[in-house]
């Protein structure tokens, strides 16, 4: 300790100043990488989990009205209220929340469940057309028929949805717990 008695006092503050500079610039460095990382995170839960389970959400939704639709139109004969439902049924399409939905994708596990759910989605449309052209054609008897299998389709197709919601919420919890470790 003998060096710092032989220095003046100038000599000391500088480097004293510089210590305490080197340390305030470290300070900064980390704090600026820890919001970029938490910036990261609340981006990547916005974007990605809570815009999935927004479109996984409504997708579900609008099955589930196309479905009570559908048993109404197998249950009227009024052909103003048929009209209503039918435009309804086309204009609940999920062609387009599905599109916003895959843009939410960004894991090789949630591609695997999308083309799951992708090739769910094509039963139930197909079904869904099927009955559909029965009720349109009067054959009721056969639409019930198909309405059971239709209806199947719609459960499968929102277990799938319900699935990606606990995965969605999943990645959630897991970018939370990566920000409180910061």
């Amino acid at each position: 300790m003998g060096f710092l008695a032989d220095m003046k006092i100038g000599t000391k503050l500088r480097y004293a100043f510089a210590l305490i500079s080197i340390f305030l610039l470290l300070v900064g460095f980390v704090g600026i990488y820890n919001t970029q990382k938490l910036n990261a995170n609340t981006d990547s839960l916005y974007n990605n989990d809570l815009a999935g389970v927004k479109d996984i959400n409504n997708i579900k939704a609008n099955i589930l009205e196309i479905n009570l639709n559908v048993l109404q139109l197998m249950n009227t004969q009024d052909k103003e209220v048929i009209k209503k439902l039918e435009n309804n049924i086309s204009f609940l399409s999920n062609d387009k929340l599905i599109l916003e939905f895959k843009k939410t994708i960004i894991k090789d596990e949630d591609m695997d469940q999308f083309k799951q759910l992708k090739n769910l989605l094509i039963l139930y449309k197909e079904r869904q057309q099927d009955l559909m052209k029965k009720i349109n054609n009067g054959q009721l008897d056969d639409a019930r028929i198909s309405y059971a299998k239709f209806n199947l389709s719609c459960i499968s197709v929102t277990d799938a949805l319900v699935s990606y919601v606990k995965l969605k919420t999943d990645y959630s919890s897991e970018a939370f717990r990566d920000s409180n470790t910061l």
